[in-house]
């Protein structure tokens, strides 16, 4: 999973577009911690870089042109669009520790579609070694010490994990017709497979379980289905005048988004054998998802849009406008605006500036997660489960949880560009306030009632959940910084960098 992520804000702060349009999200929120903790953003490891023609970097407020999402700004990963030709490329490489052998072969062609089509085809394939950087715990030490002969040396990997198997393809296809009708589409599929360990429980409380497996190595199978979107523009009307008047657009746009949970084998999630020695149900370490937590939650929105510009004759001076009114089927109603301007003081150097609002609506991924992870209790020292539920979810209900309400936010920035030709140098300062952010709420304690309820519905894993948490819209945040790039120019290479 690779998000991404500007203005030091969240991943799904950031709205990715391929070839214009907008990027499904993944299926999986990340745990990563900090303002990325529980988000859910799309994954762009998944596009091969052999199928990229070029990236396009907004760092501006943008939900008044393109919807929920790009309050830090938009990325858009232009395809390879080309009908004949091609590359091949093959890396290889491995890190000084010895470990970590990886290989990766890429290839793009570009293909013609009839007299006026293309049809531009990319593969990625690679595999890599594990790494690890580990010592051996001080507390499995102590066990081995003891004459435990179970515990590995080390019991504990910090390293990247094994990948099999990474396959990406990509396809990019258009057509355009003698009346000026364009067919156009891109295809992707990906696949990989990682290996890693989980371990529990830790050494210096393995003693309740030494009459049966001193140290059990738990592997787990989760599995749950990629998060689908389907968008749709209904329509895109544009207008443009002569140099003295306004130039614009508009359309409407309406998107569908599923968030589906499927079930793991029954043995990843259920009550096992070794439950009577103190053992969580399912899996140690990852559960599988149960039965109960299986689902697919849609939600669906439609929006109008427009935007105008103004250019002065000369074009010394530019002032744009645009609006956005979106209906959410869940959320209701929100308009946002932006207005920009641009002033030239010279032929190189101009200023420029402009305000916007903005929201992020929270994900159905979001709304109805249910992550459970084996931890041990500090003060009774058991093995027990920790989960992140949805904010619905009974438990929640108990301990004030509600439906999500989405992020809003109003960005203000100012700067200057100064361009030679070969040289570009541009220099802003952001002013990006969030309201209403979504973070995690406090551990809770699940109560001796609370859980005789959930047990009397079915939700089995409540035997051995002992803390939980959900999202809540918790705090505001206000993130300010100047920013810098430098562009330099010159045939037939390009550098540049940013700041």
């Amino acid at each position: 999973m690779r998000p991404a992520s500007l203005r030091n804000l969240a991943h799904d702060h950031t709205l990715v577009l391929v070839n214009g349009k907008r990027r499904h999200r993944s299926a999986i929120l990340v745990w990563f911690g900090g303002v990325t903790d529980g988000t859910q953003g799309p994954d762009i490891s998944t596009i091969p870089a052999i199928a990229l023609r070029q990236a396009e970097v907004l760092r501006d407020g943008a939900s008044a042109q393109y919807g929920s999402d790009a309050i830090a700004g938009v990325m858009n990963f232009l395809l390879k669009d080309a009908r004949e030709g091609g590359s091949l490329e093959f890396t290889t490489g491995a890190y000084r520790a010895g470990d970590g052998d990886a290989y990766t072969l890429a290839g793009n062609v570009g293909l013609p579609l009839g007299d006026r089509g293309f049809a531009n085809l990319s593969l990625e394939y690679g595999n890599a070694d594990p790494t690890n950087r580990s010592v051996q715990r001080a507390d499995a030490a102590a066990l081995v010490a003891a004459g435990n002969t179970h515990a590995a040396d080390p019991v504990q990997i910090w390293g990247d994990p094994t990948v099999e198997d990474d396959l990406k393809l990509f396809g990019n296809f258009g057509h355009l017709y003698g009346n000026g009708l364009q067919l156009y589409g891109h295809a992707n599929y990906a696949n990989k497979t990682h290996t890693q360990g989980v371990l529990l429980p830790e050494p210096q409380y393995a003693r309740q379980y030494l009459q049966s497996r001193p140290w059990q190595y738990a592997a787990c199978r989760r599995r749950a289905r990629r998060a689908r979107r389907c968008t749709g523009r209904i329509g895109e009307l544009s207008h443009r005048g002569d140099y003295r008047g306004p130039a614009g657009s508009g359309g409407a746009e309406w998107r569908d988004e599923r968030f589906t949970i499927q079930a793991g084998e029954r043995r990843s999630w259920e009550v096992g054998p070794y439950a009577a020695q103190g053992f969580v149900s399912g899996s140690n370490g990852f559960p599988g998802f149960p039965d109960y937590t299986a689902g697919t939650w849609t939600r669906a929105n439609v929006a109008l849009y427009g935007d105008v510009e103004f250019r002065e004759p000369a074009d010394r001076w530019t002032v744009g406008g645009a609006l956005r009114v979106e209906r959410f089927d869940v959320f209701g109603t929100t308009t946002n605006g932006k207005v920009s301007a641009r002033y030239q003081l010279g032929d190189a150097v101009s200023v420029r500036g402009g305000v916007s609002t903005g929201f992020r609506a929270p994900t159905p991924g979001q709304q109805n997660t249910f992550n459970v992870q084996s931890t041990i209790n500090p003060e009774t020292l058991d093995l027990v489960d920790s989960a992140i539920v949805p904010s619905t979810f009974r438990a929640a209900q108990f301990r004030g949880g509600r439906p999500l309400d989405p992020e809003t936010s109003i960005n203000t920035t100012a700067g200057l560009v100064l361009d030679t030709g070969p040289f570009t140098l541009t220099a802003d300062y952001f002013h990006i306030d969030v309201s209403n952010r979504l973070a995690l709420s406090q551990n809770f304690t699940l109560a001796a009632d609370e859980r005789a309820l959930l047990l009397s519905e079915g939700i089995t894993s409540a035997r051995t959940l002992a803390f939980f948490r959900f999202f809540i819209n918790d705090f505001s945040t206000r993130t300010r910084a100047p920013s810098r790039s430098t562009a330099w120019t010159s045939w037939p290479t390009r550098s540049a960098c940013s700041v």
